[in-house]
């Protein structure tokens, strides 16, 4: 008999076994379907359950169920609720499951889809965009209004390893418009917002990183092109010192050059064309002078010619002087107060009027707009310096073509502030010689000579050969009589004894 109870026990336990195993389940009561929770909000998830294990793993869906994030792993509670402290995500296909840690086979998801709103999320750019350095670009959000206020954004370069500010704080209105730094060719680079007053939960960056590159190109001369040399070779920076200068164009620096502080020395120094008849013009593109140091700039060839302007302090803002000298040059007398004290100094350039310019012409799009103007003789095996950090807000320099004559000409543009900017001239273009130019000083006009008495002709010129031949004319031009036919040109001075030819329609050729 005892045998017969303990068979009917074991026989009602296997018939009932079933019933227990197919109790085990989880039913996830909320979020269910329908909801609309805001991000970085604390919402409670909540389930039923039977049968099941007290640990729990959670887990929540953007994408209706096709990838799950994590949310608790192994939680334990005999509760069926889990307080859950939203992210910063945004998405109307959202679910909640709900797991049996110990028996993954037995787990819940939401009936329908939920909303997260996000708190603030970036969607441009947002991964894949290409901009160009210098161009303005909208960084485009959404946000909630009336929980996001004031934010900040960054932007990285370097996938997030260092972030650097674009605005440290703006009203949030669903759009910023952004100046594409200075970063060219860089392809790591994202946006960061963050909500200034929850910096921990409210922010977001781009999904994923987009580039930046330039495309600054010369456009011309670009190859093909014949030009006509107007006036002497460039290539030397010029240092403030005592010594005189005949040239163009060149950069113009106090003596401790672009880089370094001038020292404490006072000097004078005059600059003059080198093509007869032209003017030096400076253009100062900043200044920055010790209190009691003073640059002073004079009309003329000394510091006896009008005083054209006196320089103290600093500036940034770009200022040309030209001289209207007859000579056409320009005095720079620099003092100093005699104390250990200087400063940056002046970032200046040279140029002379008087004679025709051709344009470079390049795209600035993508640029810092200060440029590195080179020329090359070679087809770009070696460069000449025309001018450094150049200044141009439409990308044109007029260039005095120096005479050089090759047919292997090219000019490069390069941006002074990223040097990996740069172009050069697609093929070969040719420089012309320049040809002879004389500009006579003495006699020149309304002089009366006398016959037997040694008076000195002078003359400056430019591109002339080794030697000269020096006329008169008593007809105003009509016929001429050789003074000398051939005098050293680099003299530009000769001592003519006046012949016995009186006339009042006298003149001079060289």
């Amino acid at each position: 008999m005892a045998s017969k109870a303990i068979i009917k026990r074991l026989f009602f336990l296997l018939l009932f076994l079933p019933v227990f195993v197919s109790s085990q389940t989880i039913s996830v009561t909320s979020p269910n379907g329908g909801e609309s929770w805001n991000s970085c909000t604390s919402r409670n998830i909540t389930w039923t359950s039977t049968g099941v294990s007290n640990f729990y793993n959670i887990e929540y869906s953007l994408d209706n169920g096709s990838t799950w994030t994590a949310i608790a792993t192994s939680y334990q509670t005999t509760t069926g609720s889990f307080t859950w402290n939203l992210p910063n995500v945004a998405s109307v296909n959202c679910l909640v499951r709900v797991i049996d840690a110990q028996n993954t086979s037995i787990s819940d998801v939401s009936n329908g889809v939920f909303i997260i709103n996000g708190s603030l999320i970036v969607l441009s750019p947002n991964g894949g965009e290409n901009y160009i350095t210098g161009t303005t670009q909208n960084i485009i959000y959404s946000y909630l209004t009336g929980v996001v206020s004031n934010i900040k954004i960054d932007y990285t370069f370097d996938g997030g390893l260092t972030w650097n500010p674009v605005v440290a704080s703006t009203p949030a209105t669903g759009s910023y418009a952004w100046q594409i730094p200075n970063q060219p060719n860089v392809i790591k680079t994202k946006i960061r917002l963050t909500d200034l007053a929850d910096p921990v939960c409210k922010t977001d960056t781009s999904n994923q990183n987009f580039t930046i590159t330039s495309s600054l190109s010369v456009l011309s001369p670009n190859g093909g092109e014949t030009l006509q040399a107007r006036v002497g070779a460039q290539g030397t920076p010029v240092i403030m010192n005592n010594a005189p200068e005949r040239l163009n164009t060149a950069s113009f620096y106090d003596d401790g050059g672009f880089a370094n502080n001038y020292l404490n020395n006072s000097y004078t120094k005059t600059i003059v064309p080198d093509v007869p008849n032209n003017k030096i013009a400076v253009t100062f593109q900043s200044y920055a002078l010790e209190t009691g140091d003073i640059l002073r700039i004079y009309n003329g060839k000394t510091t006896s010619s009008p005083l054209l302007a006196t320089l103290t302090g600093s500036s940034s803002v770009p200022v040309t002087f030209q001289s209207s000298s007859i000579d056409g040059g320009l005095t720079f007398q620099f003092q100093v107060d005699g104390d250990a004290l200087s400063s940056q100094g002046w970032d200046a350039f040279i140029s002379s009027t008087g004679t025709a310019t051709t344009n470079i012409v390049w795209n600035i799009v993508g640029t810092s707009k200060v440029f590195n103007i080179q020329y090359s003789t070679n087809s770009g095996s070696s460069w000449n310096s025309i001018v450094s950090n150049f200044q141009s807000s439409t990308g044109t320099y007029a260039w005095q073509v120096p005479n050089t004559p090759t047919t292997n000409a090219r000019v490069r543009i390069i941006d002074a502030k990223n040097n990996s900017i740069l172009d050069q001239s697609d093929n070969d273009f040719t420089i012309l010689p320049a040809s002879p130019i004389y500009l006579i000083g003495y006699p020149n006009g309304g002089e009366n000579l006398y016959p037997g008495v040694f008076t000195d002709i002078t003359w400056t010129s430019a591109f002339a050969g080794l030697n000269s031949q020096l006329e008169y004319s008593t007809n105003n031009g009509s016929t001429w009589t050789t003074i000398i036919n051939s005098t050293p040109t680099i003299s530009e001075t000769y001592s003519w004894l006046v012949p016995n030819t009186p006339s009042v329609q006298c003149l001079v050729r060289v």
